[in-house]
């Protein structure tokens, strides 16, 4: 039987396209060491190749190649995963090159250390070839596409004291010569979190180079968002400066993946900031300055770097207007519904990661009912420690400062507490704090208080410390002692009556207090005025709020010889804070009326 020679080539054919389509699979050490020398020149890095190649030429040529290990020179990044696909462009193969069109790491596992400087020096440039005439880069060859394939990785710096796992990470690079820019974007997990990535280089060969090369880029999760735009660069000082800007919803829930509790008082909400950035190895700085949070808006600096320990935020902002209510919502109510002081527990300080030092200045200031103008604070944190102090503010008219620290204690929080005041207008004072004018006059005074609890109730009962103000030119309003003692000569009986309601004037008075365990003992206590003379005794119980003292009022101006004494009233004023009673001593009652005696016989002398 003969057999034609079209049949022959037929099955020629046949075993041809077979064997084409067929994948090969060999040993492939030559395509090993290509595809090395390639990553090599192109990103400097030393890749190994240890397992099988297979080749495949239809429908598209492609090749697979087996157990990929990818390096950086230092060992900042490092790449390893099962095997990498890649398609082959159909030209070169004819003149004897291997030149992919995209290629894929499939599920690949990567390290990347911060820290490391991963293109100084000279490691890469003998692979970004460089037309020396024509005195720029121009391609050795066409660049393609890189995918990374539901990968993994882990982020390390030292300097940070950071580490973070990343997962599901789909990116891919486009790059399509050495001249050309290269773009970056994909999308991966983070805690479970989703996330998106986007970048652009403009000039990728000169970073590889270890020179400069614009830079844009923009990384988004729903907690967190950053964009950046300027200048990376490479080499002995990598670093990045330029435009930054970054929002983020909860910032205390944002930061803490990183820095742990956030030691700065207020929700921290609906955060956001914008200004020229600079960064460099373990700083990042950032001038010209706007952010917002809680609803203040502040301009300044901030420069945050590294430690032994964690991280520091220090910096200048100023505001305007400031409203410190927000920032008094993680502080538990002092009281409960039925005017008692709360149980509820103190917030203790965390070992935060970050530590500050801030100056904030306002122009106005509100704390509730409160303002303050031209007021200076500070924020100071670390080691377990925090202090926020009022260096100075125009309050009331007159001049406040103020100073508080804490630190967590083996009882709870340990606090220490100091407060100034110079010129303060008492009657602007006592609207705001006892939402009514109990006492007017031109105030001065310091206070110092410290404490340790965990519940507000439990630090009241520690509570110590001492204070003592001065008065001057002013009232005391709920009592007229004066009135009282101008009619008790003639009318005993009646200036019981007199003596609630009214106001009691005085040119100079003063308090000394010392506290202890939570009851405040009166030193010294007094008022002078041109109509009565006002000495106060006892104490308060401040963790019970009873109060059990001894009020006596003699009136003001010398006794002529022989005359009988001035007029004088004692009173106890006994029980609690919000419903006190008052009792008046019989005895200076009987004093100035005998006929009185046999009605008031009965009553008790105070204590």
């Amino acid at each position: 039987m003969r057999i034609s020679k079209t049949a022959i080539f037929a099955v020629v054919g046949i075993v041809s396209l077979g064997a084409s389509v067929a994948p090969w699979t060999f040993s492939g050490e030559s395509f090993r060491l290509e595809f090395a020398r390639q990553v090599l020149e192109t990103t400097g890095m030393a890749a190994e190749f240890d397992g099988r190649v297979v080749l495949a030429l239809l429908p598209r040529p492609r090749i697979k190649l087996e157990n990929v290990h990818i390096a950086s020179p230092g060992g900042g990044i490092e790449a390893r995963a099962d095997f990498l696909r890649g398609e082959l462009r159909i030209l070169p193969l004819f003149a004897g090159r291997l030149e992919l069109v995209s290629a894929a790491l499939i599920a690949p596992r990567l390290s990347i250390d911060l820290d490391d400087r991963f293109f100084a020096g000279n490691s890469v440039q003998t692979g970004v070839k460089t037309n020396e005439a024509a005195g720029g880069t121009t391609a050795r060859g066409r660049l393609g596409g890189l995918s990374l394939v539901e990968g993994s990785a882990v982020l390390k710096s030292k300097a940070w004291s950071f580490e973070a796992s990343v997962d599901e990470i789909n990116l891919q690079l486009d790059w399509k010569d050495f001249g050309s820019p290269a773009a970056i974007g994909g999308t991966f997990r983070c805690d479970g979190v989703p996330g998106e990535l986007a970048a652009w280089l403009g000039r990728p060969a000169e970073l590889l180079r270890g020179l400069t090369s614009d830079m844009s880029l923009r990384f988004q999760m729903p907690a967190f968002s950053l964009k950046l735009n300027g200048e990376i660069s490479a080499g002995q000082f990598p670093g990045f400066e330029g435009n930054l800007s970054a929002t983020a919803p909860d910032l205390r829930a944002a930061a803490s993946a990183r820095f742990g509790a956030i030691p700065l008082p207020g929700a921290l909400s609906g955060a956001s900031l914008s200004g020229i950035a600079r960064i460099r190895g373990d700083s990042i700085s950032i001038s010209g300055l706007r952010a917002s949070v809680d609803g203040n808006e502040y301009e300044g600096a901030l420069v945050l770097g590294s430690e032994d320990k964690g991280s520091k935020l220090s910096g200048t902002l100023a505001a305007n207007n400031l409203d410190l209510t927000p920032m008094s919502v993680n502080f538990p109510e002092l009281t409960t519904v039925d005017r008692r002081w709360s149980r509820a527990a103190l917030p203790t300080i965390e070992s935060p990661l970050l530590g500050l030092d801030l100056r904030l200045s306002a122009r106005r200031a509100r704390v509730g009912r409160t303002l303050i103008r031209e007021a200076g604070f500070s924020l100071l944190s670390g080691n377990g420690r925090s202090e926020i102090s009022l260096i100075e503010a125009s309050a009331y008219n007159g001049i406040v400062k103020g100073r508080l620290q804490t630190q967590n204690s083996a009882g709870g929080v340990d606090m220490r507490a100091s407060v100034t005041v110079r010129g303060v207008d008492a009657a602007l004072l006592s609207n705001d704090v006892f939402r009514g004018q109990r006492v007017s006059g031109l105030m001065n005074g310091e206070i110092s208080l410290a404490s340790e609890g965990d519940t507000v109730l439990r630090a009241l009962r520690a509570l110590s410390g001492e204070a003592l103000i001065d008065l001057r030119d002013g009232e005391f309003s709920g009592i007229d002692l004066e009135q009282a003692l101008r009619r008790l000569e003639k009318r005993p009986l009646v200036s019981v009556g007199e003596v609630r309601g009214g106001r009691t004037g005085f040119a100079t008075a003063q308090i000394d207090l010392k506290l202890d365990k939570g009851s405040a003992i009166i030193r010294k206590a007094w008022a002078k005025g041109p109509g009565v003379q006002v000495s106060v005794e006892g104490s308060a119980n401040i963790p019970e709020r009873t109060m059990d003292m001894v009020l006596t009022a003699e009136q003001a101006g010398a006794v002529p010889p022989g005359a009988s004494p001035n007029p004088w009233l004692s009173m106890d004023i006994t029980g609690d804070w919000d419903e006190a009673q008052i009792n008046l001593d019989a005895r200076s009652l009987i004093d100035r009326s005998p006929a009185a005696e046999p009605l008031l016989r009965g009553i008790a002398p105070p204590r």
